[in-house]
């Protein structure tokens, strides 16, 4: 990234933060790899690098109030977090959400939108698939 790049995305990011949105986003990963010695001396040995890895994206002509950002940085603040467990991750999940995703994958797959246990042999008998509940 050259320095021009890198102060354009500074000032963007900055203007979307004053207007409460997210102007980039950001992937971060651990990284581990080994440096390989080709020639082994004395005291040389292949080591293993660690370390962490940023890439960050701009967002190019997102609708205002696609990616609020203060919603976000609120929950951060209150830190609610603290003691995560699957218990708190399952009550957070929004159950209508994914019925009415799973419904509509279900529809794209199937025209008559069924319960699995009632469809399941129809669908092996379309799509040549084994059974989908036992």
């Amino acid at each position: 990234m050259s320095a021009a790049d890198k102060n354009t995305l500074q000032v963007k990011t900055r203007l979307g933060a004053e207007r409460g949105d997210a102007a980039a986003g950001k992937l971060v990963d651990n990284i581990q790899y080994y440096d390989v010695v080709h020639e082994h001396g004395l005291g040389r040995e292949n080591e293993l690098k660690a370390g962490t890895a940023c890439t960050v994206f701009e967002y190019y002509d997102p609708q205002p109030g696609a990616f609020d950002a203060q919603d976000h940085i609120d929950r951060i603040c209150k830190q609610d977090r603290q003691s995560m467990n699957t218990a708190s991750i399952f009550d957070d999940i929004y159950w209508l959400h994914i019925q009415n995703i799973t419904e509509l994958h279900f529809r794209n797959l199937h025209p008559l939108p069924r319960p699995v246990g009632q469809a399941s042999h129809s669908l092996d008998d379309e799509f040549h698939i084994g059974a989908l509940v036992g």
